[in-house]
């Protein structure tokens, strides 16, 4: 009898614990050996290990109307991706030609591969023209929108919603073949993007997967001078700054290299120009906009005092064993190789 009741003791208390596990972490994953955690809004300790863990499915619904997604691998792309590290530490310079694709360096890869993940590719309808030589518009993050001085120094505001998405969370990759690829993230930034000027120009970059906020700051390994988009610092205030891109190759090496991405009170910060010369180059008044992160994308909205910008929350898998690619899938996706070998088919025909 005292057996009987231990055991339904035992057994009620387990479906409680069970219970209450469930409602403390949402749901199982399709393994169902692993369970989904939330994430603290205010850990800023993003790792490669977050392509496999974190739930993107938010991100994956709100661009597939707008571009595609890919099935890629780190190899695919061009980086030497690791679980649970940054290349902002010293001991990861190693992979400084991070966004150089398909460029083969000295380093050899590990035998084991990272994994595979999804990078979204934007529909070729988003691009704009950079030049009028250009005979077909190319994508290019950090192009098409206006820079605004907030309270979280230099903001990027893209052209669409969705474009914020992209131009606030995740690394950009670029591909000779396929262009610019977004490469998803979870940490929120007023622009990932690194910072040159002279005295008459100001250019920035998108910083490259694998760099994250470690000690505060974000090192920034070296970039493809290509990369950079410049413009005249008069016209660093203008709606449409890809209309003021200059197209004329420049040494970046010997501009100065402004100051970029900090952490301020646990909040990413982007420096960039200085607000004072830009206000005396530009004859403008240039005053602090505060910025506001909502949960919902249809809460987004924009005045000239203040910016209501997305950053959902986010959750993550929970396990103890090694994953090798995301439970959690955009509902339509490609694969790589596949997407490579029907655009190399389609060039060779035209």
């Amino acid at each position: 009898m005292k057996f009987l009741l231990l055991v339904t003791v035992f057994f009620a208390a387990g479906m409680f614990s069970c219970g209450k596990k469930s409602d403390d972490t949402g749901s199982k994953t399709e393994s169902g050996n692993a369970e989904i955690v939330s994430i603290d809004e205010n850990d800023l300790n993003e790792s490669d290990e977050d392509l496999l863990t974190v739930d993107y499915k938010e991100f994956y619904d709100e661009l597939a109307p707008h571009g595609e997604w890919i099935e890629v691998t780190d190899r695919d792309i061009g980086v030497e991706l690791k679980g649970g590290t940054a290349s902002g530490k010293s001991e990861n310079r190693k992979i400084s030609l991070a966004d150089l694709f398909g460029v083969k360096d000295a380093h050899a890869y590990d035998d084991v591969s990272f994994g595979s993940f999804f990078v979204w590719r934007p529909s070729p309808g988003l691009a704009v023209g950079l030049s009028v030589a250009e005979p077909e518009p190319t994508y290019v993050p950090y192009s098409n929108g206006q820079w605004t001085y907030t309270d979280a120094g230099w903001y990027f505001r893209a052209a669409s919603p969705y474009e914020e998405i992209v131009h606030h969370h995740g690394r950009w990759i670029y591909s000779p073949s396929l262009g610019w690829m977004w490469v998803p993230g979870r940490v929120w930034s007023p622009a990932w993007v690194d910072w040159r000027e002279n005295d008459n120009y100001i250019s920035w970059a998108p910083i490259p997967p694998s760099v994250y906020v470690v000690n505060n700051v974000v090192i920034v390994p070296p970039i493809y001078e290509e990369r950079y988009i410049v413009v005249e610092n008069r016209y660093f205030l203008e709606p449409f700054i890809y209309k003021h891109h200059h197209k004329d190759k420049y040494w970046l090496g010997d501009w100065r290299r402004i100051d970029g991405l900090v952490v301020v009170n646990n909040r990413v910060i982007d420096r960039g120009p200085d607000v004072t010369m830009i206000r005396n180059i530009t004859g403008k008044e240039v005053n602090s906009v505060s910025i506001e992160r909502v949960k919902d994308m249809k809460k987004m909205n924009y005045s000239d005092k203040e910016l209501s910008v997305f950053s959902p929350d986010f959750r993550k898998i929970k396990t103890d064993k090694k994953i090798k690619k995301p439970d959690i899938k955009p509902d339509k996706f490609v694969n790589f190789e596949e997407k490579k070998s029907n655009h190399k088919e389609r060039s060779a025909g035209s």
